[in-house]
């Protein structure tokens, strides 16, 4: 028992907190030798007068094995939150990384439908091919009208602006061709009064917008008198004129 009592908390083991039976030892009538009883401690016996509780002596060995339990299962908790802890930011981390793939996938997928509905607008164009004087001011615009894609094209109508710059521009519109076969052009006049330039001249070639609907006839393009191609996508219920030479200069 006194090797038992010097044992530190940490060294205490499972085996040791199983409480030791007491040996007592009882003399027989006259001297006819030792009995020795082996009795277990009574763990619900209450101190009475003039006896002392059984477990005292096994105090400091209790103590310590029910330290080391509480070490041994603290130690398991703490070990078990961790690897919890480690697989929740595994998870995470491989959620986001789906996540940022699935959103590279898709804006590359609409980068590539873009590019597919631009794919025939970007071979449609027109341009000022001639202009003769009328008189009072006025002038005769020729415009050309020209589809270099391999299908046609739909509702298509032109303008003439009478100035590059500006706000709201005056402008006169073509006819409208309701369809311009693949790999042919037309021409139009159209008749307006251009703006005087710097020198007093008139503003020779004017600017030229058209707008039109791809085979598909569900998109809408606009080419601006600077180049760019534009998909109108809020045409609603007014005219499609209404979005002639609204757009500020830009050569971006």
């Amino acid at each position: 028992m006194g090797t038992s009592r010097q044992r530190s908390v940490k060294d205490a083991s499972v085996k040791d907190c199983v409480p030791r039976p007491v040996r007592s030892r009882s003399r027989t009538p006259h001297g006819t030798g030792a009995s020795t009883q082996v009795r277990s401690p009574d763990l619900g016996a209450g101190r009475s007068a003039g006896s002392q509780h059984p477990r005292k002596r096994h105090m400091p060995l209790d103590y310590a094995c029910h330290a080391g339990l509480m070490g041994h299962a603290g130690l398991h908790i703490q070990l078990g939150d961790v690897a919890t802890w480690v697989g929740g930011i595994g998870t995470a981390a491989a959620l986001l990384l789906t996540w940022r793939l699935l959103r590279i996938t898709r804006q590359e997928q609409r980068a590539t439908q873009a590019e597919q509905r631009q794919a025939q607008a970007r071979l449609v164009s027109a341009w000022c091919d001639h202009v003769a004087p009328s008189g009072n001011g006025f002038h005769v615009v020729t415009v050309k009208l020209q589809n270099s894609s391999d299908e046609p094209i739909y509702g298509m109508i032109a303008s003439v602006g009478v100035s590059w710059i500006g706000v709201a521009i005056r402008h006169a519109e073509t006819n409208i061709v309701y369809v311009l076969p693949p790999k042919s052009s037309q021409k139009q006049d159209v008749s307006l009064q251009l703006s005087h330039a710097l020198d007093g001249s008139y503003e020779t070639p004017p600017p030229v917008e058209v707008i039109f609907y791809d085979a598909t006839h569900r998109a809408l393009w606009l080419r601006d008198r600077f180049g760019q191609l534009v998909q109108i996508t809020d045409n609603g219920s007014g005219p499609v004129a209404d979005h002639f030479f609204r757009r500020s200069a830009s050569f971006s």
